[in-house]
């Protein structure tokens, strides 16, 4: 878990989505790079593996895709 100013955080969790590789998956309303997804949509996803997953928290937490 990140938490800070907001353009910080952002640079962090791309260093380490960077840093550990492999098919890191970001879950967020704004899509900051590839492969994303939108919160609501991770139920498209059921089924499928990634390594990492990224939440982005910060225009708030959908529990439900946290959850999934």
């Amino acid at each position: 878990m990140l938490s800070g100013d907001e353009a910080w955080t952002l640079q962090q969790a791309q260093a380490l989505r960077e840093r550990l590789g492999g098919d890191g998956l970001w879950v967020g309303s704004d899509p900051v790079s590839a492969p994303c997804v939108a919160p609501g949509a991770l139920k498209t996803l059921l089924g499928r593996e990634v390594m990492h997953a990224f939440f982005d928290a910060r225009r708030g937490c959908d529990v439900a895709a946290l959850a999934a």
